[in-house]
């Protein structure tokens, strides 16, 4: 979809939209607002902590999947 179609897709829903949280957080995009809690910030600083130490354990997809369909 070029970015014309995209924009006016938007538009469209946001005109339609009844939920004033949308609302406000798309002006807290347009305000460039964003920012995280205190608590994300503190979980995001645990993962990179146990990212860099290499104490994270990761999974391939296959892995995910098996699990969700009970395979593992």
């Amino acid at each position: 979809m070029i970015i014309e179609n995209e924009k006016l897709s938007i538009i469209q829903w946001i005109i339609e939209t009844e939920d004033e949280e949308i609302i406000s957080q798309i002006n807290a995009i347009k305000n460039n607002h964003l920012s995280l809690t205190e608590e994300q910030k503190k979980v995001l600083s645990n993962r990179l902590k146990r990212y860099t130490e290499g104490s994270m354990q990761f999974r391939s997809w296959e892995e995910v999947k098996a699990k969700i369909m009970g395979d593992a």
